[in-house]
C-alpha cells in the first residue's frame, strides 16, 4: 500500500487477484513529469494475463482536515481515461474508524443485447512486434503514452448541494481503455518493457436502472485554486515478472558462470534507459516517498468549478 509522506492518512493500493499487489520502487521517480507540482508516488507492480485487479483507497483520522473545511475527491484512470470518481469523503466519515473503499468493476450498456453488464477490471497481454511501418509506429506512440500504468488522483474540494436536474456522468466506455490492444510496435515504446494493457472482462448481465433523468443529489465541486491541480498523484506501472526484470525493477536470477570466467550474454546486454514524457505517467516495501511539491501561497478569491452528479454511481 502506497503512502506519500506529505499526505499522511491517505493510502492507495492496487489489488491483483484479490490480494494487495507487491510494490517496487520506481528507480527513476525524480524523472517522472509532475506538471502540477503535486505530491507524487510512482511504483511498479506485477501482473499476469487475465488477472482481475481493483483500486483500493483508505483515509483515516490522521489526515489533516483542517484547511478550508474541504473534502477529498478521488479520480481513477485506466489507459489515461477517467473510469470513475468516488463520492467525496468528509471528515465525519473517518471519526469512528478509517474510511475504506474499492473500485473493481464498471457497469456498461450493450447496444447489441440491450442489457446492462457488470464488467470487472482485468489485465490483458500485449505483444510487441517489430513493425517498421512509419504510420503504425506513429499511431502506436499515441497508444503507448498511457499503456501500462494505472493512476489515482486525490483532489481537495469544497462542495455544496445543487438541486437542478443535470445529466449524469458515467465512466469512460470500455472501448476507450486498452481493450482490444493485443500488439504494439516495439519502436513506439521507446525502451519501455510494456507487457500488458488493462480493460474489462466480458461481464455478466445485471438488472440496472440508471438515474440519468431522475432528480437526486447533485453537487457543485470547487477545486481549491491554491492546489494548482491535484493534491496528490499515485502511479502504478504494471508489468509481467519478466518485464520487471528487463527494466531492472527486480533483480534477475544470477546466470551461471561461463567456463571461460567471462560475463554471460545476458549480463553483457546494455540497460536501455526508459523515456519519460508528460503523457507517459506512467517501493520492495510499504512505499513512503518524499514530496516533490512546494505549497504556493493561498489565494482566497478564485476556485475552479465542476458540476458532479452522484445519482449515476454504481
Amino acid at each position: 500500500m502506497t503512502v506519500i509522506e506529505d499526505v499522511p492518512g491517505v493510502e492507495i493500493s492496487i489489488a491483483v487477484a484479490g490480494a494487495p499487489a507487491k510494490e517496487y520502487a520506481d528507480p527513476e521517480l525524480e524523472e517522472v513529469p509532475n506538471n502540477h507540482n503535486s505530491f507524487l508516488s510512482s511504483v511498479y507492480i506485477e501482473c499476469l494475463d487475465g488477472q482481475e485487479f481493483a483500486f483500493r483507497y483508505k483515509v483515516d483520522s490522521t489526515y489533516d482536515w483542517g484547511y478550508k473545511d474541504h473534502e477529498l475527491k478521488f479520480k481513477f484512470y485506466i489507459g489515461g481515461n477517467l473510469c470513475d470518481r468516488r463520492p467525496h469523503i468528509k471528515e465525519m466519515a473517518t471519526r469512528s474508524g478509517p474510511f475504506v473503499g474499492e473500485l473493481k468493476n464498471q457497469v456498461e450498456y450493450n447496444q447489441s443485447t440491450k442489457k446492462w453488464y457488470k464488467q470487472k477490471f482485468v489485465f490483458t497481454e500485449v505483444e510487441k512486434v517489430d513493425d517498421a511501418d512509419k504510420k503504425r509506429v506513429e499511431e502506436d506512440k499515441e497508444i503507448a503514452k498511457h499503456l501500462g500504468v494505472l493512476k489515482v488522483e486525490v483532489w481537495r474540494v469544497k462542495v455544496q448541494i445543487y438541486d437542478r436536474q443535470l445529466p449524469s456522468k458515467t465512466g469512460a466506455p470500455s472501448s476507450s481503455y486498452d481493450q482490444g490492444i493485443t500488439t504494439i510496435a516495439e519502436k513506439a515504446l521507446k525502451g519501455r518493457e510494456i507487457s500488458h494493457g488493462a480493460g474489462l472482462d466480458e461481464g455478466e448481465p445485471i438488472e440496472y436502472k440508471p438515474s440519468r433523468n431522475a432528480l437526486g443529489p447533485r453537487e457543485w465541486v470547487k477545486y481549491l485554486k491554491e492546489d494548482n491541480g491535484q493534491m496528490a498523484i499515485y502511479l502504478f506501472h504494471y508489468r509481467s515478472k519478466e518485464a520487471l526484470k528487463k527494466e531492472r525493477i527486480v533483480a534477475r536470477s544470477p546466470s551461471p558462470p561461463l567456463a571461460s570466467g567471462g560475463d554471460s550474454e545476458e549480463e553483457k546486454k546494455p540497460v536501455v534507459k526508459r523515456e519519460r514524457s508528460c503523457d507517459a505517467f506512467g517501493l520492495d516495501d510499504e512505499a513512503s516517498v518524499k514530496s516533490r511539491r512546494k505549497r504556493i501561497k493561498p489565494e482566497e478569491d478564485e476556485e475552479d468549478l465542476e458540476v458532479v452528479d452522484l445519482t449515476g454511481s454504481f
